[in-house]
């Protein structure tokens, strides 16, 4: 919508900026636009959609998930953001930390007392 919004008001003459866009992350853009241009089966999206999330790197994801909500493209900004979910779903705030590689900057004695206070959220 951005870019057609761009074109349509002249203003893409120069080029469309897309800054923090590398070309491999819109290739991948371009190509799950396309892809939901011309499928229409539902379910067809759906297994095309969880095989092109799971091919797809940490960083890769992140970038895409960027570039989605710049470009204002809103499914495939709730794809990314379902996918993250899944991806955390289940898992221990240490599995989180390190998945995102955040170090955990609590005492041992800070940790527990969080978890005493909050205990119904580690039930």
């Amino acid at each position: 919508m951005m870019i057609k919004g761009m074109a349509e008001d002249d203003c893409a003459d120069n080029g469309i900026p897309l800054p923090n866009v590398t070309s491999k992350i819109l290739l991948l853009v371009i190509e799950y636009c396309k892809k939901h241009v011309v499928e229409s089966k539902e379910e067809d999206l759906k297994k095309w959609d969880a095989e092109f999330m799971k091919k797809m790197e940490q960083s890769i994801l992140f970038d895409v998930m960027m570039a989605a909500n710049y470009l204002n493209i809103q499914s495939l900004l709730d794809l990314t953001f379902q996918t993250v979910a899944d991806l955390l779903s289940g898992k221990t705030p240490g599995e989180i930390r390190s998945y995102f590689n955040i170090e955990n900057d609590f005492t041992a004695e800070g940790e527990a007392e969080i978890r005493k206070v909050n205990q119904w959220a580690f039930e």
